[in-house]
């Protein structure tokens, strides 16, 4: 019976982990919808100069348009953000992380849920063109209030690092119930992006620095634009690859010189940039020079993950060659005269099989063979760490059954008090039942003792009626008949 509780449990957070997972894309793709409909709509907007007849005041269909896309897909990603808190706080009650009454408030997730909303809140709506100026150099620069509002839209790209670690094979319950029941740890976020980062580090690195570059390289350029526009710098930011190059050589700390912001927001964007880059950097360094370790217990998990990751793969193997042989033995069944074309290919494909089959085992022997003493030293520990985990486990246990005990007993102690009030009320009841049958029974034998005198009445009225009338002339006067007397008894 628990076990079936325990795979119906595992089959719920699965189901609301995949739940989580689908609205965590739907909302990235929305959100990167409304990044790129903000920047197009930005670009034509900015490039509407008086020159080319039309004031940046005046109102356009097209750039309403995708403003209005913009806004349409800003509520969608509101609405899936908070989707994503409450289905997030169902997977967490189902793992039981947190108790069954927690809300979003009571786990402090609401502060989290705020600054989402915040961020993603952020566009430039329809039908307001606002414009202020700032002096630069003794140069008027005008801003619009659409360009720094499309800047902020590009905070919503953070998404992508959300959606690519959920992904990941490290994140999925499989793996987190691994981590957690066996190696005593939580794989949680900074667990799967340690993971990542051991495991494919320059695939992070690559799409982190990607993302700075096309993020940061267009802030850069709608920073410093409007600037070039009213000085003629010689600076070049009309094309994104400039401002491209620009961020590659800011974040990895080079600087040419070609390209220098002279703008106070432009500084602010490059300052963040290089803070990032910083970051990345470190990161960069880190997975090379395989400083960052595990915990024991995460390289616990670590291992214990990719032996069941190996074993799978060698059981695929192993069906793949059991079902290559079959196929070959059923052929030469079924065809007596068979063709040596198909004999020759059925015969390869069992081959490659079956030498897949052999290496992937050769492979996971010498993996569990050939260790080093470091290693041996580490499974040392980390079998000790384990002992020490069970037996403070045990010692929670026994603590945490010996509190369900103390309950237990205040528990039976309420219950044989309420049974006690119970019984009280029930012998009171019968008390009350019994005199309540002892009144009716009262008034039943008083009520036919009035119907008995009311029908005696009643016949000696009748007897002294029919006296009168002579029709009891052959019976003594007084007498009843024998009606009558039925009548008295009943």
């Amino acid at each position: 019976m628990l076990s079936i509780r325990d795979s119906a449990k595992g089959l719920l957070v699965e189901k609301l982990q995949e739940k989580l997972l689908r609205n965590d894309r739907i909302c990235l793709a929305t959100s990167i919808l409304g990044v790129i409909c903000a920047v197009f709509a930005s670009e034509l907007y900015f490039w509407r100069n008086p020159s080319s007849g039309k004031d940046w005041d005046e109102d356009n269909g097209t750039i309403n348009f995708m403003r209005v896309i913009v806004s349409l897909s800003t509520v969608v990603s509101i609405i899936l953000i908070v989707r994503h808190y409450r289905i997030e706080l169902a997977f967490l009650k189902a793992k039981q992380i947190i108790r069954s009454s927690q809300t979003i408030r009571s786990t402090g997730q609401w502060k989290y849920l705020l600054l989402e909303i915040i961020v993603n809140a952020i566009h430039s709506p329809p039908g307001i063109n606002i414009i202020f100026y700032t002096v630069q150099d003794d140069v008027e620069v005008p801003y619009t209030l659409d360009s720094v509002l499309t800047i902020l839209v590009l905070g919503r790209l953070y998404l992508l690092v959300r959606v690519f670690l959920m992904g990941s094979f490290w994140a999925n319950e499989r793996a987190s119930r691994t981590a957690r029941l066996i190696c005593n740890t939580d794989g949680g976020f900074f667990f799967v992006l340690k993971c990542e980062l051991r495991e494919r580090p320059f695939t992070i690195i690559i799409m982190t620095n990607i993302i700075i570059i096309f993020a940061f390289g267009y802030a850069q350029r709608a920073a410093e634009l409007p600037y070039q526009e009213q000085s003629g710098n010689g600076q070049d930011w009309m094309y994104m690859w400039n401002s491209m190059w620009g961020m590659v050589i800011s974040i990895t700390l080079v600087g040419y010189g070609d390209f220098v912001p002279v703008t106070h927001l432009g500084r602010v964007v490059i300052f963040l940039s290089v803070i990032l880059g910083n970051i990345v950097l470190a990161l960069t360094v880190v997975s090379l020079s395989n400083i960052q370790e595990f915990s024991p217990q995460q390289r616990k998990a670590f291992e214990q993950i990719n032996q069941e990751v190996g074993h799978y793969q060698l059981y695929k193997k192993a069906i793949e060659f059991i079902r290559r042989a079959f196929k070959y033995r059923l052929y030469i069944k079924k065809n007596l005269k068979p063709k040596s074309g198909q004999v020759r290919k059925l015969l390869i494909a069992y081959r490659r099989s079956a030498i897949d089959f052999s290496r992937h085992r050769q492979s996971m022997n010498s993996l569990e063979q050939n260790i080093p003493q470091e290693s041996l030293l580490v499974k040392l520990s980390q079998q000790m760490t384990s002992e020490f985990d069970k037996i403070l486990l045990d010692s929670r246990g026994i603590k945490r059954t010996m509190i369900k005990l103390e309950e237990a007993d205040r528990n039976q102690s309420q219950i044989d008090s309420l049974v006690e009030k119970i019984l009280t009320t029930s012998n009171q009841l019968n008390h009350k039942i019994d005199i309540y049958k002892e009144q009716i029974k009262d008034a039943k034998k008083a009520e036919a003792e009035k119907k008995r005198a009311q029908r005696y009445k009643e016949l000696q009225k009748r007897q002294q009626n029919d006296s009168v009338q002579g029709n009891n002339q052959n019976r003594p006067p007084g007498s009843l008949t024998q009606e009558q007397l039925k009548a008295l008894k009943f």
